[in-house]
């Protein structure tokens, strides 16, 4: 599966409550009924959000970026010790509420977290809770540090379901690359070219030479998004593939009917098919964008778009 962490988080971060409702929104996904959750009056009491009754601990924290790498690791570190000492401060609470779980895992579900340091630190505070020596915390007790590419699993489920749009990384197309698959491909090269001379802003050569290597590059970002999709939301590409194709189907039809000039045709067609995908449920307005650039750029290089001036 691909690993998204060149990707943002996938839940926009305007503030604590709202990555807490995300991390809970998580978190019921994966342990289902498994779960706990601690009532919203005595999460301050206790320092945590959840509890499943197999020995995992849940608490997430979201300090308000953008921070520093420093700022953000200190907010992190103090965050998780003032709510561990929680642990022995309520233990009388703790163990009436655990009954026979045992802690093994305390997981500290953060949007960010930079290099080692924090893990370092989760280490040593871990030796320091074994220490406390509470009845409901395991010897095999560890506290470690998530952020939401620990949960491909729960993050795909609330694409599927359209509560959040996946996060798709960017493509970094190269000229190298461009004309590496150019020398490969040179029939699809031969359909390209001779259609955007039907264009009229591509009179020029200078912007002639620059269209055809644009249209390239978005072309080939787009199979490599696709092929993101396909393998971290099947569902999700299986929806856009399927509406690609539909549309790709009328094509050939309107190519031959349609009377209008190539470049009002071409902008028509690219900004349809981004209409359509944009009602794609979990799919971001700028993916569609790019994926509906992607598709008519391929539609040029293969049979389905021609525009009547094309020789």
């Amino acid at each position: 599966m691909h690993n998204c962490r060149d990707c943002p988080p996938a839940m926009n971060i305007t503030d604590g409550n709202a990555w807490e409702e995300y991390c809970l929104r998580l978190w019921k996904i994966g342990y289902g009924t498994d779960l706990q959750e601690i009532p919203s009056e005595r999460k301050r009491d206790f320092g945590i959000e959840a509890f499943t009754f197999d020995g995992r601990v849940l608490q997430c924290f979201a300090p308000v970026e953008p921070l520093n790498t420093k700022t953000r690791y200190g907010a992190q570190r103090d965050k998780l010790w003032t709510d561990l000492k929680k642990l022995r401060d309520n233990a009388s609470d703790f163990q009436h509420m655990l009954g026979d779980v045992k802690i093994e895992r305390y997981v500290f579900l953060v949007p960010i977290f930079d290099g080692a340091d924090l893990v370092k630190y989760a280490a040593g505070k871990t030796e320091e809770v074994r220490e406390w020596d509470l009845p409901f915390i395991s010897d095999d007790f560890w506290i470690v540090i998530h952020d939401e590419s620990n949960y491909p699993r729960e993050v795909a489920e609330l694409v599927r379901l359209g509560e959040l749009e996946a996060q798709l990384a960017i493509p970094d197309i190269s000229s190298a690359d461009v004309e590496e698959w150019a020398v490969s491909n040179d029939p699809l090269i031969d359909n390209l070219e001779r259609k955007l001379r039907a264009l009229p802003a591509m009179a020029d050569t200078g912007k002639f030479t620059r269209g055809r290597e644009q249209l390239l590059e978005q072309y080939l970002a787009g199979q490599e998004m696709l092929d993101q999709l396909r393998d971290d939301h099947p569902e999700l590409w299986q929806e856009i593939d399927a509406r690609t194709a539909a549309r790709e189907q009328t094509l050939p039809a309107e190519s031959t009917f349609s009377t209008e000039a190539a470049g009002p045709r071409f902008k028509d067609v690219r900004e349809r098919h981004r209409d359509e995908l944009a009602d794609v449920p979990g799919l971001s307005p700028q993916s569609a964008d790019q994926l509906a650039w992607a598709a008519t750029a391929g539609w040029l290089l293969h049979c389905p778009l021609d525009f009547a001036e094309a020789a």
